[in-house]
């Protein structure tokens, strides 16, 4: 029995769907096994949906027009329009491709490793596979079963073709145009082509010539011995033949008479050498890219620990900062009082003193016998002062009553003295008078005495004690609520003042020891302030501690790193050990030999191969100088055969103008000029015919070439595959008259439509497969197969099942079906059970 040889690719898996709206699909996200992938539901449960889901995000939507508006399956319950695939290749790079439909426009984004990418990329991953070609290999489903009927080698072949070569479409296209074109100047049994025609006339002039010939004898003489030379210039034209034959042998062997001596070269000088194993090899570039990585890693660990280290300058304050800190920590401290005394002062300070000097002033305007300096007095004082008041108020009181009383006495005396001594009342009235005059003096004087001017004294030196001079005893009682109030204002003034004189010396104290110390500290750096000092010294003690908390952490990071390259060390040396070379240089020289000589190998393979077919007689001539001999000579016995054709062909062109001369009357001349005449056509139509002929040959031939003459090996898997599924009842597939026939054990051949319904599926599946396999490494896509076995019998299903279960060893299989029974052939895990919508 045949054995099915996988080969490996680089295959791409579907490992999730997300769909946004398809068909009865909305908002839903499957995830799939990556080797295959079994979808069993009843009818209408949306399998189908999503294998066209597939297809359409990777190639695209399909068009309203004609079929395809069938696999649109726009979503009724849901505007987004399409959906996104996740794939994974062998390389393990994850992909992502996106497509949306909005009204006409279609949306591609292709996301590798979720870094948006361009779309030629994912183009380039898909290779040569179309939407078409797709349809056509990769999705199976019992309508494509059906068209086994209708297949042949030819269109078999065509689709090897399309994916074997790059650019083999176009080609293929040419091809069919070029027999196309061909079959319009000539088919075997046609009539009406023009080729066809040419030589139906060719042969009827044949004749009416051959009637003329007979008119004349000596016309016949002639032609007997025009045919004469014909013979011989056919003879000689085959010696011709033969000797371009020749040439052409002896200018192949000196065409590979070089590659003949290189293999000769490498035959002698091949010598078996030690090889370095793979597996050394590539431990020797991991364990040389580590050590380079991890040298790198060292040194950029040094340089770290280099730049952390301090200046000298930074040195010399950080060292001053640290031995002044208490000193300086106090002036920051104080810096931080007084920047907040300023801003109180300058908040509330201020312009408190500006209103109190405004209500100082109204004051001193409303009241213009006040001064600023006016005090007021305490309950006490006012008693004192009061009792000052009332005691000169009594004395003059008490003064003017004894006057009065003096006054009076004196009056009385005078007028009776003047009565009784003068006897005369103008007497009396003048002492009365004198004593009313006399009294008042008396009176007026008295309020002058010594008693009274002490106890305005005293009142005086009260009032100017508390800066109450300009006023009146009464104003002094009765204005000490507007005094009380100015002095108010004026203590207030005076605090705030003394506040501000405060803070001014304290400031100034401050500047005095901020001085002291910025001058011993600038003597490291350049002048700076102390804002700039302190926060300087405190970057500096920062820097300190991530230098000491950066080395604690690196110290460790270098030692681990060198004694990692100790170790992978000693692992290079036992691998430059092993192959007894003593530096890494000698290695790598080691491997280049290697490797120049597996390209000599390869090289002689390779010329071995293509001298295959001449070597023995290569090897016969024996040197140069023989070979250009034999070529000598073939090129001159060509030259013989032609220069004897050339003058037969002379003799023959004197014959044919002696038989034009014999001919009567211009008929015989009519005839030959329609013979040439017919025959330049014939020639021009049969060069035009054999050219596109044979490009189409050479298309179909190159484009085989290029792919690797897959046929015979598809034939031979799709028979192996037909074996399987049948049992072994049927046992080769060939292709009779481009006819598909298949050969059962018993030797009975049978066309296709001779085949049962279910025979036939397997047989086009068998063809299916194998070309999958076949085109693996062109190909890179899983294979979609819609509940394609559904007329399969269980031993069939069964071996279908295995098939498929081996072939996921290269291809990611996804199979939807409404058969519950065939999912027993599957692990559990790889079915999704779809429920009815």
């Amino acid at each position: 029995m045949l054995s099915v040889k996988i080969r490996w690719r680089n295959s791409v898996r579907i490992t999730k769907l997300n769909i946004y709206g398809f068909g009865c699909w909305v908002d839903t996200k499957f995830n799939f096994q990556t080797d295959y992938q079994v979808i069993c539901g009843d009818n209408e449960t949306g399998k189908t949906t999503i294998l066209y889901f597939i297809r359409s995000i990777l190639f695209g939507f399909a068009s309203a027009r004609g079929q395809e508006k069938y696999w649109q399956y726009l979503p009724r319950q849901s505007s987004k329009y399409g959906g996104e695939i996740e794939l994974i290749d062998n390389d393990n790079n994850y992909w992502i491709v996106r497509r949306v439909k909005n009204k006409n426009n279609e949306d591609l984004k292709i996301f590798k490793n979720n870094q948006e990418t361009d779309p030629a990329e994912y183009a380039k991953l898909l290779g040569p596979v179309t939407d078409t070609l797709f349809a056509k290999t990769n999705f199976v489903d019992r309508k494509a079963l059906e068209q086994v009927y209708h297949l042949s080698d030819d269109e078999l072949l065509e689709q090897i073709l399309a994916m074997g070569a790059v650019g083999s479409n176009e080609w293929l296209k040419l091809q069919k145009k070029l027999i196309k074109d061909a079959d319009q100047i000539y088919r075997p049994r046609g009539k009406k082509y023009e080729l066809n025609q040419l030589l139906e006339k060719a042969d009827d002039l044949q004749q009416r010539l051959s009637q003329v010939n007979n008119e004349n004898q000596q016309y016949q003489t002639l032609e007997a011995q025009l045919q004469k030379l014909n013979q011989q210039a056919s003879e000689v034209q085959t010696q011709v033949q033969t000797a371009q034959q020749q040439l052409q042998y002896w200018q192949n062997l000196q065409k590979n008479w070089s590659n003949y001596i290189e293999l000769q070269n490498l035959t002698a000088n091949l010598t078996d050498s030690s090889e370095i194993d793979n597996q050394d090899w590539n431990k020797y570039i991991e364990l040389k890219q580590q050590l380079a990585l991890e040298q790198q890693n060292i040194g950029n660990l040094e340089q770290q620990r280099q730049n952390i280290k301090f200046s000298p300058e930074q040195t010399a304050q950080l060292n001053y900062f640290i031995a002044h800190q208490p000193k300086i920590e106090q002036l920051q401290q104080q810096q931080e009082e007084l920047r907040f005394q300023q801003q109180h002062l300058e908040a509330e300070i201020v312009a408190q003193q500006k209103q109190l000097h405004e209500q100082q002033t109204q004051l001193l305007q409303q009241n213009p016998q006040l001064t600023a300096e006016a005090q007021p007095l305490t309950r006490q004082q006012i008693q004192e002062f009061q009792k000052l008041v009332n005691q000169t108020d009594a004395q003059v009181a008490g003064s003017q009553g004894l006057k009065k009383v003096v006054i009076g006495l004196i009056a009385v005396v005078v007028t009776v003295g003047g009565l009784v001594i003068g006897h005369s009342l103008l007497l009396a009235l003048l002492g009365l008078l004198i004593s009313l005059g006399g009294g008042w003096w008396l009176l007026t004087m008295s309020t002058t005495s010594s008693s009274n001017v002490q106890v305005r004294t005293k009142i005086q030196s009260f009032k100017q004690k508390y800066h109450l001079d300009n006023l009146t005893d009464q104003e002094v009682i009765t204005l000490q609520g507007v005094i009380g109030q100015l002095a108010n204002l004026t203590n207030q003034i005076q605090k705030n003042q003394s506040q501000i004189e405060q803070y001014q010396k304290n400031y100034q104290q401050w500047q005095q020891s901020v001085q002291l110390l910025l001058d011993n500290a600038n003597k490291h750096s350049k002048p700076i302030t102390f804002s700039e000092f302190y926060q300087n010294g405190q970057h500096l003690l920062q820097l300190q501690q991530l230098q000491q908390n950066t080395l604690e952490q690196i110290n460790p990071q270098i030692t681990t790193l060198k004694l990692q390259q100790e170790q992978q060390q000693q692992q290079l040396n036992k691998i430059l050990a092993k192959y007894h070379v003593t530096s890494l240089v000698d290695f790598e020289q080691l491997q280049k030999d290697t490797q120049h000589q597996q390209q000599k190998l390869q090289r002689r393979a390779v010329l071995q191969e293509t001298l295959k077919p001449i070597i023995k007689a290569l090897q016969t001539i024996g040197n140069q100088a023989n070979l250009d001999n034999k070529l000598q000579q073939a090129q001159n016995k060509l030259q013989h055969q032609e220069q004897i054709f050339n003058q037969i062909q002379s003799q023959q062109a004197q014959l044919m103008a002696q038989e034009n001369q014999l001919a009567d009357d211009n008929q015989y001349q009519q005839v030959i000029q329609t013979i040439e005449y017919n025959n330049t056509a014939i020639a021009t139509a049969f060069s035009e015919w054999i050219s596109q002929v044979m490009a189409a040959e050479w298309i179909n031939e190159t484009l085989n070439q290029a792919s690797a003459n897959r046929f015979p090996k598809l034939m031979q898997q799709a028979e192996y595959f037909f074996q399987r599924l049948t049992n072994n009842h049927y046992r080769q597939i060939e292709f009779i008259n481009n006819n598909l026939t298949v050969l059962s054990a018993a030797n009975e051949r049978f066309e296709v439509h001779e085949l049962s319904r279910g025979t036939a599926a397997q047989l086009y599946l068998a063809l299916t497969l194998a070309f999958s396999l076949e085109m693996a490494d062109l190909t890179v896509l899983p294979i979609l197969i819609d509940d394609a076995f559904v007329d399969f019998d269980p031993t069939r299903k069964a071996n279908i099942g295995e098939i498929i279960q081996q072939m996921t060893k290269t291809t990611q299989i996804i199979y939807v079906c409404t058969d519950t029974q065939a999912t027993t052939l599957f692990d559990q895990k790889h079915i999704l059970n779809l429920k009815g919508l």
